[in-house]
């Protein structure tokens, strides 16, 4: 599977270390959580043990804005019933 994908504007690409902020933002927010099998995460730690999971899920993909890199969603694409799209 790829790591990385480009559009013209977005950047999709395989979570890495330090991303745990952009992830916490993301799954703490009850918007982006709201139809997903988990809770919203509690803390920042939550979010590091998040990171690792999704640094070795395939399929797993941060959304990304060409100008700063920096995850403003991301993507799960596999091919089971289990996908998920969150921003």
């Amino acid at each position: 599977m790829r790591d990385y994908f480009e559009t013209q504007r977005f950047i999709l690409r395989r979570f890495s270390d330090g991303d745990e902020k952009a992830l916490y933002e993301l799954l703490s927010d009850e918007d982006v959580t709201r139809f997903l099998p988990m809770f919203c995460l509690k803390d920042i730690n939550e979010a590091k043990q998040y990171l690792k999971i999704y640094q070795n899920q395939k399929g797993r993909y941060a959304i990304c804005f060409k100008e700063n890199g920096v995850p403003i969603g991301y993507i799960h694409v596999s091919d089971d019933e289990s996908h998920d799209f969150g921003y």
